[in-house]
């Protein structure tokens, strides 16, 4: 594998990041993935076949735990969970520039509020920041399936510059300036996702599943114009969109957590999906708006069975579907 100096970075070899890199790899780019695990970085290296759950890492794509060689990229992603991205980001901050450009993929808010985003700006020199959001799943980008999903930054010149990079026959990407709006639509995914686990494993009727979904929006939306945004970014990819995939798959860990939870109030086996969801609660009293989905699925986190969170939900004063 070639060391020279790589065109696109990506960090973290999860399921996403390993599936991005290398899709980005088998499309000519000059791709490096960088890992803090040294044993799939080496498994990499090596060239073994199903390291990256199925094929062989393509030639244009380097594995590395170098930190420095990583970061000469101009274009970085993050695919990481918030709470590891101000670590990595004061990790990175000597090798960067203020004109590259870093997009990041993360479904959620950093444990203190922050976005990703913001996290980023805040923390080094770079200027140019996006996120990639939508209903895209690693397994369909690797094996080449059609999919499409939102590129959202308030710089006009690298949503063009994101579409025309990314895009092709097999992935169309839209266009957002509304950064503040699909960073929230990602942080409600943890609420969604887990309240459909609940409804489920809760034996709730299935058509609760659309009225959580388009209550959903109107929460996020409440959301997404505290922090700036506008509400109806979430009436696309980046929101409902989204969340979708949550009654179309059951297979998602926060889903699975949400059934869990209904069989055992109070035991939640997915913990930064419980911190999402607290981060998100906290952040709504800050702000002063209402929360009400969020706020149930706390509560069941804490402990309450989701028949008594269902029964609290429902009580609510109902108004106008549309604030």
């Amino acid at each position: 594998m070639s060391r020279a100096t790589p065109q696109l970075t990506v960090f973290g070899a999860g399921p996403w990041g390993s599936s991005l890199a290398a899709w980005l790899a088998a499309r000519g780019y000059r791709t490096a993935l960088w890992s803090r695990n040294t044993s799939k970085v080496e498994a990499l290296q090596a060239g073994q076949p199903g390291c990256l759950g199925q094929g062989s890492p393509p030639p244009e794509l380097t594995a590395t735990t170098d930190m420095e060689f990583a970061a000469a990229a101009d274009l970085l992603f993050l695919a990481i969970p918030p709470r590891y991205v101000a670590g990595l980001v004061g990790r990175l901050a000597p090798f960067l520039r203020p004109e590259q450009r870093i997009v990041h993929g993360a479904k959620g808010l950093c444990e203190d509020g922050r976005s990703v985003s913001q996290v980023v700006l805040e923390g080094c020199c770079v200027l140019r920041v996006g996120v990639l959001a939508g209903p895209v799943e690693p397994a369909d980008l690797w094996r080449g399936s059609a999919c499409a999903a939102v590129i959202a930054s308030p710089l006009d010149s690298l949503v063009q510059e994101l579409r025309s990079l990314l895009g092709n026959p097999q992935l169309r990407l839209y266009g957002s300036l509304d950064l503040a709006g699909v960073e929230a639509g990602g942080a409600m995914w943890a609420p969604v996702a887990m309240a459909v686990g609940m409804i489920g494993g809760g034996g709730m009727p299935a058509a609760l599943g659309p009225v959580l979904l388009t209550r959903a929006l109107v929460e996020g939306g409440r959301l997404a114009t505290a922090r700036g945004g506008q509400a109806q970014t979430l009436a696309g990819l980046a929101g409902i969109g989204d969340w979708m995939r949550a009654l179309l798959e059951d297979g998602d860990p926060l889903v699975a957590a949400g059934r869990a939870l209904a069989e055992r109030p109070g035991n939640c086996p997915d913990k930064e999906g419980a911190q999402r969801v607290s981060t998100l609660v906290k952040l709504a009293e800050q702000y002063g708006i209402e929360m009400p989905i969020s706020r149930a699925v706390l509560d069941v986190i804490d402990g309450r069975s989701v028949a008594d969170a269902l029964a609290g939900l429902m009580s609510l004063p109902s108004g106008y579907e549309v604030d």
